[in-house]
């Protein structure tokens, strides 16, 4: 219940930003993005799964190396703020916690955009979104993908999610 809550919520959220999102100067019409963001969220999908299952066996991530992928997303995101959060929306259930990193990385980047923070600000922001939840990998599988609702063990289990995503950052 609190899962599907919270993919409601978070779902609603992308809605409402690609429904709302501010058309910068030299913007591409939507049609004309859309397919290049399709390409660049598969893309990202799948090197976000990559860098969750490194850090599910142990291994340090090294945020520089998702740098790139940032600045992919970030070109879509300039091109046109709708077409990669709409895209984001279409996600699978065992999909929703990579392409949700990819949505909140692209939001992040719009929103930095937005406030016209300089180029470094904004990576951090598209870097800080793009890994927010790499944490979840520290928590077991029967946890984090059960149906249902949680125990209060469980839950708390869950909540200690940033300071081990904090932890596999260093």
């Amino acid at each position: 219940q609190a899962k599907e809550n919270v993919e409601h919520h978070a779902d609603r959220e992308l809605r409402a930003v690609a429904g709302t999102a501010v058309e910068m100067p030299g913007c591409v019409q939507l049609s004309e993005e859309v397919q290049r963001a399709a390409k660049t969220g598969a893309r990202s999908k799948d090197a976000v799964i990559s860098m969750f299952q490194e850090a599910r066996m142990g291994k340090v991530i090294e945020a520089e190396s998702a740098l790139g992928l940032v600045e992919e997303i970030n070109a879509s995101i300039l091109r046109n703020q709708r077409a990669l959060i709409s895209i984001a929306r279409l996600k699978r259930a065992d999909d929703y916690t990579y392409m949700h990193s990819v949505a909140v990385c692209g939001l992040m980047l719009a929103l930095a955009q937005q406030l016209k923070l300089d180029q470094q600000q904004t990576r951090e922001a598209g870097l800080a979104g793009l890994l927010h939840d790499i944490g979840k990998m520290a928590i077991p599988l029967q946890v984090l993908n059960k149906p249902g609702r949680l125990t209060d063990a469980e839950f708390a289990l869950i909540k200690t999610h940033p300071e081990a995503g904090h932890k596999m950052l260093l």
